[in-house]
């Protein structure tokens, strides 16, 4: 997952152990390219920052935080999908879920990925979703319409891969690869 944005004039970067479950806060910054300078933040708590994705044509950054704070029971609800107006810096909840996200290059479509390694005695949540645990593993693939700038839940794949890393979309924007580090299913 990438941690930087990279604007015009700007860039986006986070700053914080965001591979540490028991990581409290991480902070995105908004830095100027030319001088350095800090151009604004914003702190993300109640968990740890697990992808950062911008949109192309607008000044919006979605990020995903994972608020599982149990290891033992594993919630899909808490993996969040966070909205970033980038001018103001201010942050606000989505509907969305992913704990790895991207936005296809016309800006028309919001992808997110779950990838959840369960631990032995883990317990799942299985919620609205329609998961389906393989060799130890959830790897979900979520389809979200952008209207302007906000999420709107339109299809979901279960098992697209296992262990996925990530997301791809072609740059015309009509698929998306499910980057899985265990082959596709």
């Amino acid at each position: 997952p990438a941690d930087v944005v990279i604007r015009r004039d700007y860039f986006l970067c986070t700053v914080g152990d965001s591979e540490d479950a028991d990581a409290e806060q991480t902070t995105i910054y908004k830095v100027c390219l030319t001088t350095g300078e800090q151009l604004g933040k914003t702190t993300v708590t109640n968990g740890y920052l697990t992808d950062i994705a911008g949109h192309p044509k607008q000044a919006t950054t979605y990020f995903c935080v994972d608020e599982n704070s149990d290891p033992d029971r594993i919630d899909p609800q808490r993996f969040k999908v966070w909205s970033l107006n980038e001018e103001s810096m201010v942050a606000q909840p989505t509907d969305a879920l992913g704990t790895f996200a991207t936005v296809d290059p016309l800006g028309r479509y919001l992808f997110t990925g779950i990838h959840v390694k369960l631990r032995r005695g883990s317990s799942l949540d299985y919620s609205w979703l329609q998961l389906m645990p393989v060799r130890g593993h959830v790897d979900h693939l979520l389809k979200y319409g952008l209207i302007n700038g906000v999420p709107r839940y339109e299809w979901q794949r279960p098992a697209p891969g296992l262990d996925g890393a990530g997301l791809l979309p072609d740059p015309a924007g009509r698929t998306v690869c499910y980057l899985a580090r265990g082959g596709c299913m």
